[in-house]
């Protein structure tokens, strides 16, 4: 997806005058812990990489664990392309709730984010300022996310893009790892 001009200039905007960057707390992941028990999923915009994403999200139902997600961000264009099944769980980001800008509204953000959540993980390998602004809204709890220029300043727990063919594939186990999935 290409990003115009003016969401890069809106987004820019949008990081400057009214982003704070999240606190990073100091969090240990043991065998020992609770775990993450409550997760919020955002999938890929992109529609090439939906089915990937949604391979990973079986691959959390198979194992038992889909029971931890407590909510699902997709997009409406990808209604008809998601599996019955799971499309009854997602919550869908439509043309309506983005500016002519290309970003959310603050009410958008506040409603898509509602709710307590242990972590938050952007399927999404490409950046995206909308999923951007979703995660930014949460503090002191664990972000996962793939790399970009823009991550840093975001994701507690980053998956670097730039390890071959297959680093989607690798980066959605990596998240299942790390979580201890």
């Amino acid at each position: 997806m290409k990003i115009s001009l003016k969401t890069k200039i809106a987004f820019w905007w949008w990081q400057r005058f009214r982003f704070k960057e999240p606190e990073n707390k100091f969090q240990k992941i043991s065998t020992m812990g609770n775990g993450i028990r409550s997760l919020l999923i955002i999938l890929p915009r992109e529609n090439s990489h939906l089915p990937l994403a949604q391979h990973f999200l079986k691959s959390l139902s198979s194992r038992g664990q889909f029971s931890a997600i407590n909510k699902i961000i997709g997009w409406e264009t990808q209604k008809d392309i998601l599996d019955p099944l799971l499309l009854q769980r997602v919550q869908l980001i439509s043309e309506n709730d983005i500016s002519k800008n290309g970003l959310l509204s603050d009410e958008a953000i506040k409603q898509l984010t509602k709710g307590k959540f242990s972590g938050v993980i952007n399927l999404d390998p490409k950046f995206n300022p909308v999923s951007y602004q979703l995660i930014s809204g949460f503090n002191s709890i664990t972000r996962i996310g793939f790399s970009s220029d823009f991550g840093h300043n975001i994701y507690n727990i980053i998956i670097d893009s730039n390890n071959g063919a297959n680093y989607i594939e690798q980066g959605y186990e990596y998240i299942l790892e790390v979580l201890g999935l």
